[in-house]
Formats: structure tokens, C-alpha cells, sequence
């Protein structure tokens, strides 16, 4: 996935963006979460929810 431009909306939040599926070319709106160095992601698609994963900040 790709996420680019992001901006914070709140302490952790990043709110609802935009990330791209470099596989399949495809964007989905996805809701993202800063956890100190961990990022999760998740979102939906024609009302099917699931987490995409977690992140971890490279040093």
C-alpha cells in the first residue's frame, strides 16, 4: 500500500484518507492510527470492515 499526504487530525488519528494498492491500482479510504512507532490501518469496502494491518516506523 501507498500513503502519501497525510495529515493529522488529532493526536493519533490520521482520520479517514486515502491509500493506493500498487497490486491491483486500486484506492480505498482507510482509516489510520499512530500507536508511538506502530501504525494500523483499516477500513472498508461495500460494508465489509477489517484491520489491514500494522506498521511499524523504520529508524
Amino acid at each position: 500500500m501507498i500513503l502519501e499526504k497525510h495529515r493529522r487530525h488529532g493526536d493519533r488519528t490520521y482520520g479517514k484518507e486515502r491509500i493506493i494498492n500498487p497490486e491491483t491500482r486500486r484506492n480505498y479510504t482507510a482509516r489510520l492510527t499512530l500507536h508511538g512507532g506502530l501504525l494500523d490501518i483499516g477500513g472498508c469496502v461495500m460494508m465489509i470492515c477489517r484491520n489491514a494491518g500494522t506498521w511499524q516506523r523504520v529508524k
